[in-house]
């Protein structure tokens, strides 16, 4: 078969071959007006006036419209037509790149946007249409085929620029252009797509386009078998699969010239001298109209005759038969004169152009044939396309004689079937193996330096052997289809529909002679009419070609029918009604000791956590949107921030109390510090999801899943559900990952505090939702790893199940206790007493909380305490007191406090406490309440200095755990009538302690217990002393009186001064105390015993750790 074979041997040669390719036989397309139109009468119904030419009536699509017109003659009825023709009659063709934007949704549908996405992952498959009526045929089928049924976009590749051919072109254009491109091939190989190449027939130059192309439908082997199977070694094609035509090609004369002589049809009647003569008068040579009107006409065409109507124009004058103006000529040149030159004249013989396989040349050379073809050419002297079948069509209308070089299926061969121009195949000598062997290439006809490249040798000149037609298809349409990762359920059936793809010779010939007898628009829509109604006429047939499981149609999952998402629904639900009710309740239990102690505007932020856990838990069960997308990461990833993170900085806050206790430090931390931290870790989290957003945004995308099931049409269903994800994956795994850090560092603080009193440890709490929250962070790393074993959408609804879960687990194992806990009770065990002596003391404040750490010296251990702050705190019933507070005596078991000081109010609002307690034991055990045993004691004569107890102007406060505040009033300390009158002037839901006891004699009730000193700082002192400030305390020497008071005197004595003037303090509560400027670096013990007979010793501890006792 001849084949367009461009290499670059020969710059002539290509640029010869090319311009005569390129040329075709051209009618000029219908012509129209708005005064005639003549579109639907010579074309078909549908065609439009556009631009003063008919349009193409097939433009949105071949089948679909001619099924559509069988559907209207139904009366819009399909129950009469099969299931692919009703589907076909309800829908238009899948747009391809070929067509302009303004038709998208007119003409044709935009793949990308019909059936939910289904084929958006169809790669636009582009067909490379070679040069030859047959081949344009086969590739129009193809189009058809996987346009409108398969819906693969398709387009066809000229290999040129400004040439097109595609099927639904508006213009009906019809352009040859190159064949066997592997070039073209390569570049779809290296680009997949070939869309990418921005390729514009219209508007590109030859310089500017770049060839690109999937599919050869129809491949001729012959000479080009050495191409063919060298590029499938280098991987370029797939091993050729066979049409299903046989192609035949070789020397052909008319019928009537036959009938004639019989003899030229075998190589015995042509060969040798002795019929030299008669070829030479036999087959005249062509005669162009231009050589006509110049050499032969009498007048120059200035008059017709009966060969020429008229003179041609400039582009006409290489035509070889004008039909109604050039009849066409045939005359016997100088080359046919055997008279003149009796060894040397020849015959005529029309041969292809250069590039083209043909073995003409070595068979008339070996085998002594005296024919030779006289075209332009130089080398073989061929024709063009065009002129070869202008002259077969001249032989025709002269009935003079032709030899020809023709090949079968084709489109004049068909044209000619059952006339008198019957195209009858000429025997010579059978082909061998040995024979294809020696053939010479293609090139070698065209250029050469000697006769042996020309002819080559004598054992390649056989005939032609009939050939099986093939399909070439690149290896990147295969490797793009499967290899690519493209889920199977929108794999495209291109690749399997062009393997399947199949067309005989005699269905070629049929839809060719089709085309051949319509004579409407010969080189427009005459072609595309005659393979749309082959098509229609062969429907069951184009069937077989279908892959198995296609088409395939998109049903959206209906997640009403999943009882997963039910559930995911319902638990998201549960988890978020929840949150509310448990904050509901937090709030109304806002000022309760249960409350306060675990930090309240910590448990809000919690909960405000869990809430948004719970709303993205909900937004993950149902059909997501890109908006939802980007939701649900923010309120998962800030969920579990709020969560952990306040948790985190309130644990921190008491071990680092609890630290700088034992090293006999003080450190104050504030509100500000505390919601800060938490800020500043949120705000880590804040960033990493607004990049996200940003960079790689979570969008919605779908999962396809493939089932048997058909519709009635046919096709089958693909369910379609909808799930978030970005591009990459890295982003979740970082969220996880930040989840994980934190859940560490929870554990780690958990670990730490274990130790704190019972009260007001959360370590087994701590671990017990941590321990959950690993179960979960663990069952989310699982779905990870299961991503493509499990539907993704199903996986959605999982990872609903455990964000919902995780919230409502961590609910009922930090919050309902909490709240099943009552006030009074836990009050009862927070302030159950601890012996010891206490060495360090620190303090937090939160708001309208306070959290206080002080170092438990005999054991070792530590305990927390968070206390109220005076005017919040509601009293607790029952602790202690009577009906008849007047009469009641003090209990000293009721009103022992675990960490023994006092927490005060700075004038600035921050909290500052300092305590020096003293702890009771006997024998290295405790032995309770010592206020019995102190009260005992017989009192010594009251001394003025009574109430500076360490002699350095600070005043000293009795017992164990002195009260959280003092009553102040606008009173002088003279005007104080009595311990009872100042007892009922104060606030009693403000005390939750028993009746105070005037322990300093200077009319004043000294709150509380157990004997501890709590020193004050005088208001001249206050500024001394900045919050965070650690200063060593002053060594003291102590002195016991008569009534059981220790009084410690500083070593360096003060002049005294007036402390707290009355009329500076507040009307109500101690706010405007803070701590002592020096930290005393002693302790005191205060050693009793159970008996009667007990003793009251004090240990004081120097700087170097000297003891002495007193």
């Amino acid at each position: 078969m001849w084949r367009m074979n461009l290499l670059p041997t020969s710059v002539l040669a290509f640029v010869t071959a090319a311009s005569l390719l390129l040329l075709r036989p051209t009618e000029a397309a219908i012509a129209c007006n708005a005064s005639y139109n003549p579109c639907e009468l010579l074309l078909y119904s549908g065609s439009q006036c556009r631009n003063g030419f008919c349009t193409n009536p097939f433009e949105s699509g071949c089948l679909t419209t001619l099924l559509r017109e069988e559907f209207k003659a139904n009366n819009n009825t399909d129950a009469l037509l099969p299931s692919l023709a009703r589907r076909l009659s309800r829908d238009k063709r899948v747009c391809n790149s070929d067509d302009p934007p303004d038709a998208r949704g007119i003409v044709c549908v935009d793949h990308t946007q019909e059936h939910f996405g289904l084929w958006n992952d169809y790669m636009e498959v582009r067909i490379l249409s070679q040069n030859w009526e047959s081949a344009f045929f086969a590739s129009w089928i193809l189009q058809i085929l996987l346009s409108e049924v398969l819906r693969v976009p398709t387009t066809l590749e000229t290999g040129v620029a400004n040439k097109g051919v595609n099927f639904y072109s508006a213009t009906n254009d019809f352009d040859y252009g190159k064949s066997n491109l592997w070039s073209a091939i390569e570049t779809a190989n290296a680009n997949g797509d070939c869309t990418k190449l921005h390729n514009d027939n219209d508007n590109d130059t030859a310089d500017d386009y770049v060839p690109c192309g999937h599919v050869i439908p129809e491949f001729w082997g012959g000479n080009n078998l050495k191409d063919l199977w060298s590029n499938h070694r280098e991987g370029i094609v797939d091993a050729p699969e066979g049409l299903g035509a046989i192609g035949t090609q070789g020397l052909f004369v008319t019928k009537f010239t036959a009938e004639t002589d019989p003899t030229v049809l075998n190589l015995l009647g042509i060969a040798g001298e002795e019929n030299r003569r008669k070829l030479a008068e036999t087959f005249l040579r062509p005669t162009t109209w231009g050589e006509y009107c110049n050499l032969v006409s009498n007048t120059t065409c200035a008059t017709p005759d009966g060969v020429a109507q008229r003179a041609p124009t400039e582009e006409e004058v290489d035509r070889m038969h004008v039909p109604g103006l050039y009849t066409g000529y045939f005359r016997a040149t100088e080359e046919n004169d055997c008279d003149t030159y009796p060894d040397t004249c020849t015959g005529h013989v029309a041969d292809f152009p250069c590039g083209w396989s043909s073995y003409v040349g070595p068979q008339t050379h070996h085998h002594n044939i005296a024919l030779q073809s006289s075209g332009k050419e130089p080398g073989a002297r061929g024709y063009s396309y065009s002129q070869l079948v202008e002259m077969y069509a001249a032989a025709n209308a002269t009935k003079s004689n032709l030899m020809t070089m023709w090949w079968t299926p084709e489109a004049m061969y068909s044209t000619y079937l059952g006339t008198s121009a019957e195209m009858q195949k000429v025997i010579l000598p059978s082909p061998t193996q040995e024979c294809v062997d020696h053939r010479i290439r293609s090139s070698q006809r065209c250029e050469f330096e000697t006769s042996q490249e020309q002819y080559g040798d004598k054992r390649g000149a056989c005939d032609e052997a009939p050939q099986l037609l093939q399909k070439i298809v690149g290896s990147g349409l295969y490797q793009r289809t499967y290899e690519s990762g493209i889920d199977p359920a929108k794999q495209s059936p291109a690749y399997e529909a062009v393997k399947a793809f199949q067309l005989s010779e005699l269905q070629i010939g049929t839809i060719l002679q089709q085309w051949i007898n319509r004579n409407q628009d010969r080189y427009g829509f005459d072609p595309r009419h005659a393979t749309c109604m082959w098509l229609r006429e062969n429907l069951e047939y184009l069937e077989d070609f279908i892959p198995r499981q296609f088409p395939r149609v998109g049903h959206e999952q209906n997640i009403l029918e999943a009882p997963l998402f039910y559930a995911a629904i319902a638990l998201g639900t549960l988890a978020t009604l929840m949150t509310i009710v448990v904050t509901v309740l937090t709030y109304r239990r806002r000022n309760g000791y249960v409350m306060r102690f675990s930090q309240v505007e910590f448990l809000f932020l919690l909960l405000l956590g869990l809430l948004f856990v719970s709303v993205g838990s909900i937004l993950l069960a149902i059909p997501p949107s890109n908006g939802s997308c980007v939701a649900i990461s923010w309120l998962v990833g800030l969920g579990y921030t709020l969560e952990l993170v306040p948790l985190i900085v309130k644990v921190a806050a008491i071990n680092r109390l609890m630290s700088a206790a034992k090293k006999f430090k003080r450190v104050v931390l504030t509100q500000q510090q505390l919601f800060g931290t938490v800020a500043m870790f949120t705000s880590i989290m804040v960033v990493f999801l607004v990049l996200w957003s940003a960079i790689d945004t979570p969008e919605r995308q779908g999962e396809y899943t493939l089932t048997d099931e058909t519709t009635e049409d046919g096709e089958h269903i693909v369910i379609v559900g909808y799930y978030c994800k970005s591009n990459s994956d890295a982003w979740r795994y970082l969220a996880v990952l930040w989840h994980c850090i934190l859940l560490i560092c929870a554990t780690v603080l958990a670990f730490q505090t274990r130790n704190l009193q019972a009260g007001f440890s959360e370590s087994t709490v701590l671990a017990m939702m941590i321990y959950s929250h690993f179960v979960f962070v663990m069952l989310r790393v699982i779905s990870f790893l299961l991503e493509g074993t499990i539907s993704e959408s199903y996986m959605a609804g999982l990872r609903s199940l455990i964000y919902s879960s995780d919230a409502i687990v961590t609910m009922c194992v930090y919050f309902v206790p909490k709240l099943l806990k009552d006030d009074d009770k836990f009050y009862a065990l927070t302030h159950t007493p601890r012996g010891g002596v206490a060495f360090g003391r620190s303090v937090v404040s939160v708001g309208n909380s306070v959290l206080v750490q002080q170092n438990n010296g005999s054991g070792g251990s530590s305990s927390a305490l968070i206390v109220p702050p005076p005017k919040q705190l509601s009293k607790p019933e029952k602790v202690g007191e009577t009906d008849e507070l007047e009469d009641s005596v003090i209990d000293p078991e009721a009103i022992i406090e675990p960490l023994t000081a006092s927490t005060v109010y700075s004038a600035t609002g921050h909290t500052s406490a300092t305590g020096h307690s003293v702890g009771f034991h006997n024998s290295g055990h405790n032995s309770g309440s010592s206020m019995k045993s102190a009260m005992s004691k017989p009192k010594a004569k009251e001394k003025k200095d009574k109430k500076d107890v360490l002699g350095d102007n600070k005043v000293s406060w009795g017992g164990i755990n002195i009260s959280e505040w003092v009553r102040s009033t606008a009173k002088d300390s003279e005007e104080s009538t009595g311990t009872e009158d100042d007892y009922h002037n104060n606030d009693q839901e403000k005390a939750p302690f028993e009746k105070p006891v005037d322990v300093l004699k200077e009319n004043r009730d000294s709150w509380g217990g157990q004997h501890v000193t709590l020193l004050i700082h005088s208001e001249e002192d206050h500024s001394n002393h900045d919050d965070g400030e650690e200063s060593a305390m002053k060594p003291c020497m102590e002195s016991t009186e008569d009534d059981g008071i220790s009084s410690v005197a500083s070593s360096k004595p003060q002049s005294r001064k007036s402390l707290l003037p009355p009329s500076k303090l507040p009307s109500a509560g101690t706010s405007r105390f803070s701590y002592c400027s020096s930290r005393i670096n002693r302790t005191r013990s205060i050693h009793t015993a159970a008996s009667p007979e007990m003793e009251m010793t004090e240990t004081f501890h120097d700087e170097d750790d000297k003891t002495h006792k007193s």
